[in-house]
């Protein structure tokens, strides 16, 4: 299936529009570069270099250009309080395309990395809060102290209105999110993965001796995943399949798209062919009067007690917007979460060939024939877990949506006045664990880690998840917290480890761009090789909720040899 981080991708859309600054990252540089954009604030006249200081004419006073209006924003505390506003970039952010969670990251260092910093969205203060800690005083406590966006605009319109992430009240957001979640439990994936297990195992046949861009390999995994165990259609021929990903494609696009464009238009499209396809199974499911074991047919006879003793079910409406929620919100978390667990066995590659090592081990025990959830379980697969909660620790959710401040709180000393928007950062987060830290710091194998633990060379350890003194802990937070957290966690994670011991059982593999840097600097060392190839070859896509390169990561497949 994918990552079902729900609310990862809402604030995407938003981030289209004009912005006062796009910053630009890249590998080679350890400068921050910004590019002067447009200002929807500012005049149409204002100059790209007044984007950051305005001087006033002397001769002709003006009034208050929207710029000072929004600093000032940032500089208006709740005067019932003593604390402090938070630190302010005083600019609006923009994409991340200097890799996972890199933008956020330089503007953290750039104010000296606080806990919680704050800056401006399109005329809107907010609260960015990093630390395991902090993040859970307040969001563990999400229906009293914040109201959720829920879904605006593109999102709104692409997903629907009758879905969890729209729901405002405790009541109704737990009932809904209750109903949605139940296709989504322990045992319903444990069902599942024999499924799961066929599709990886045909997108893994067809990769085999090819020249392969690594994300797009997921990205039809998942959504294979997505028509054949969440819809639950019936596609029987590769013509109706390819339909299926086409028409995916180009509503999972949508999400990008600005009011009134082309590609919002063609997304629409495309949400009526998913409504439909959806509609039809839903009208064979009644005639059948009971569900097939997909996640569609779980929604169609979830039934919720109420209050009055009544059963409470979803209509044919929010079970078809919220299984579109279900797949916006997975399929490009879930696809580049495998895709960067490849992109770090290219990198580790003494690692995957123990990873392959111990498939052999379980095929030993177990067979080769079916997968079940037992097998896959951390103490059957204790490197197959460990290597992908490193991915989910190092290529986290780059942001997630906002939320809104319903009386003014305080955290870590400052304070967050009533209407601000406030979100976490899961990457810097992450960044601040001291346990991991730590044990970078004391790695036997290391020297000295001059890069930090979040680098996906020197950072990279799987083996810290085997040790309780060394294993993240509060600060570890990849699928969210509180009661928005992620639902689907245990089904992204079964997507993730099929995949994953399929893979390593079947597949020997390069970095393509790694495997022509090699040839092309033959006297580097295999370190410097790797370094090279992050620094100078990948660069990360802009404006996306996940991480993933430019590139899809290509590799070069071949069957594995014993």
């Amino acid at each position: 299936m994918f990552m079902l981080v729900f609310p990862c991708w809402i604030i995407v859309q938003s981030l289209i529009p004009q912005w006062s600054t796009v910053f630009d990252f890249h590998h080679s540089s350890s400068t921050l570069q910004r590019r002067p954009f447009c200002n929807p604030c500012a005049s149409k006249t204002t100059s790209s270099s007044s984007l950051f200081s305005s001087a006033a004419s002397p001769s002709s006073p003006t009034p208050p250009s929207a710029e000072t209006t929004n600093n000032a924003l940032l500089s208006t505390p709740d005067p019932a309080f003593e604390e402090a506003l938070p630190p302010s970039a005083s600019c609006p952010f923009s994409g991340i395309s200097g890799g996972p969670n890199s933008f956020y990251k330089q503007v953290w260092q750039q104010l000296q990395t606080p806990r919680i910093f704050s800056y401006l969205h399109k005329g809107q203060p907010v609260a960015e809060i990093t630390g395991g800690t902090n993040v859970k005083s307040i969001f563990n406590d999400n229906y009293t102290k914040l109201q959720a966006n829920g879904m605006a605009g593109v999102s709104q319109i692409v997903c629907g209105k009758n879905t969890f992430r729209t729901a405002q009240t405790k009541a109704e957001h737990k009932a809904l999110k209750q109903l949605v979640s139940a296709p989504l439990t322990q045992s319903a994936v444990a069902k599942a993965i024999p499924i799961i297990q066929q599709l990886a195992e045909q997108v893994i046949k067809n990769l085999l001796n090819r020249d392969v861009q690594m994300a797009d390999v997921a990205e039809h995994y998942i959504l294979d995943i997505t028509w054949r165990q969440l819809m639950g259609l019936e596609l029987t021929t590769p013509e109706q399949i390819e339909k299926f990903h086409e028409q995916s494609h180009i509503y999972l696009k949508g999400m990008y798209s600005r009011p009134g464009s082309p590609e919002l238009e063609a997304c629409l499209k495309a949400r009526e062919y998913l409504m439909q396809a959806m509609q039809e199974k839903i009208d064979a499911l009644v005639k059948g009067g009971q569900s097939d074991g997909s996640a569609i047919g779980g929604l169609l006879y979830a039934t919720l007690e109420t209050d009055s003793g009544e059963a409470r079910r979803l209509s044919h409406v929010q079970i078809k917007e919220n299984m579109l929620v279900v797949m916006v919100a997975g399929t490009e978390t879930s696809s580049s979460m495998l895709a960067c667990a490849v992109l770090l066995m290219g990198l580790h590659p003494c690692i995957y060939k123990e990873l392959q090592l111990e498939q052999d081990a379980l095929v030993g025990r177990f067979g080769t024939t079916v997968l079940t959830q037992a097998q896959l379980e951390a103490k059957n697969c204790p490197l197959l877990d460990s290597m992908l909660h490193e991915v989910l620790r190092l290529c986290p959710v780059n942001f997630l949506s906002r939320s809104i401040a319903l009386e003014t709180l305080t955290v870590d000393g400052f304070q967050i006045p009533k209407g601000w928007a406030v979100s976490f950062n899961i990457g810097l987060t992450h960044e601040q664990d001291k346990t991991c830290e730590s044990f970078d710091n004391s790695n036997s194998n290391k020297n000295s880690n001059m890069m930090g633990h979040m680098d996906l060379l020197e950072g990279f350890h799987p083996d810290r998840w085997q040790d309780a003194a060394a294993r993240p802990t509060t600060d570890f937070m990849p699928f969210g917290v509180g009661p928005r957290r992620c639902s689907g966690n245990l089904l992204a994670m079964a997507e993730l480890k099929t995949f994953m011991a399929l893979f390593a059982r079947t597949v020997d593999f390069d970095l393509a761009q790694l495997k022509a840097i090699k040839t092309t600097h033959p006297n580097d060392s295999p370190e410097e090789h790797k370094r090279r190839y992050l620094d100078e070859i990948v660069q990360w896509q802009p404006l996306s909720a996940v991480s993933i390169p430019l590139d899809g990561i290509p590799i070069v497949t071949r069957p594995r040899q014993r």
